[in-house]
This record gives C-alpha cells, sequence and structure tokens, in this order.
C-alpha cells in the first residue's frame, strides 16, 4: 500500500464528514475503483487501516495540525468504500484476513531471485501483497534495492505490530473509528456477535 497517494492529495485538514463531500475525497475515487477492479489481495484492508494508525501517529508531532488526521480519516473512507463494492461474505473475509509474520530473509531472497528468474510469472492475490527485493514487507511502499535497506528494516519494524491480528482488531488499535461504524462493517460485526464467540470487549467498547 502506497502512502504518498494520501500524502500528495490530503494536503488540507477535514473531518471525515467534510472528506466525505470535500475535493480530496474526489481524488480518491480512481484509488478506490483501482482497488475494486486489479486488487484481490486479502491484506488490503488490513493495510488501509494500519496506514490510518500510521498517519495517527505522525499527527502527535505534526507541524500542520489536521493534515495527518485527515489522512487516516482518507485511509479509513477508502476502506470502507473498497468493502462496499464486496458481497457480504467477500466483506467478511477481508475483515477477518490476519496479517501473517513475513517469511524470514533467506526465503524472501529465494523468492526475489525465483521471480527475477521468472519475471513474467503472474502476480495475484496469493502473493504476498507489494513484495520487492531482500526488504519486502506487507506495507512496502516503493521498489527496494540493496540501498534501501535501513527503510525496508523499518517497514518490517511497522509490520510486525499487527502480526496476527485481523483487519478487525487493526481498526480498534489504530482508533479506526469512522470505519467500524459504518454500515457493511456493523453488519458483520453484529453477525459475529449473534453466532460466534464475542469479540474482545474493547472492541466494542471502541464502538459505542
Amino acid at each position: 500500500m502506497n502512502y504518498s497517494y494520501f500524502i500528495k492529495y490530503i494536503t488540507l485538514p477535514h473531518t471525515f464528514e467534510e472528506l466525505r463531500t470535500a475535493p480530496s475525497a474526489r481524488a480518491l475515487t480512481p484509488l478506490i475503483f483501482y482497488l475494486t477492479d486489479n486488487c484481490h489481495h486479502s491484506a488490503i484492508v488490513c493495510a488501509l487501516l494500519a496506514l490510518k494508525g500510521h498517519f495517527a501517529a505522525l499527527e502527535e508531532s505534526s507541524d500542520e495540525p489536521g493534515i495527518n488526521e485527515t489522512r487516516g480519516y482518507a485511509c479509513e473512507y477508502v476502506a470502507w468504500q473498497f468493502l462496499t463494492n464486496l458481497t457480504e461474505r467477500e466483506t467478511i473475509d477481508f475483515l477477518l484476513h490476519e496479517i501473517q509474520p513475513p517469511p524470514p530473509v533467506s526465503d524472501r531472497n529465494s523468492v526475489s531471485e525465483h521471480r527475477h528468474e521468472n519475471s513474467d510469472a503472474p502476480i495475484n492475490e496469493e502473493t504476498a501483497l507489494l513484495i520487492e527485493g531482500r526488504g519486502s514487507s506487507y506495507f512496502a511502499t516503493d521498489n527496494m534495492n540493496t540501498s534501501s535497506m535501513l527503510s525496508a528494516a523499518r517497514s518490517d519494524e511497522f509490520t510486525a505490530q499487527f502480526e496476527n491480528l485481523s483487519a478487525l482488531e487493526i481498526a480498534a488499535v489504530s482508533n479506526s473509528k469512522k470505519f467500524l461504524k459504518q454500515r457493511p462493517v456493523q453488519k458483520i460485526i453484529n453477525g459475529l456477535w449473534r453466532v460466534c464467540m464475542p469479540l474482545s470487549c474493547e472492541l466494542f467498547h471502541l464502538i459505542l
């Protein structure tokens, strides 16, 4: 998930409600269409909600109050709009998908070498999200090479915060309240509450 898209198009502070009607929201429309039409990776909602947490952390030390908060809202907005184009079964799958730890570096080197040798091999939803080169991770943002290993390490450290968490759990820990309150998400949460074991009390206190 390339967070530079949000940085490029979200340059003024807005509330979540304003973002839905502001010109910035229209700038997010191509991204929503692209993800809906071309991205079938099961971790895409996880990535968007993790980025929400990333922007929330940046907001705490930002010299431009409100902008990173708005970028976080934009991540929630895109994740929500992505879900509205899915069937209920697909929505459940995306919301309950858990981020798995990345493979050891030695395995990733082997995958990278194999992909280099088979550059025409298709990339699909079974391919780890945006794995690029030696220092890849689920939330890598640009192509990696040997001169960018420090950035890769930081990216892996960021990813590690969300390992073994589902998209719903990432929404809770990233304080994605706007996302959690949307109808398609609420519908799944209510269904889980009725049919399955209750989710953690922390999640439901966050929604209320």
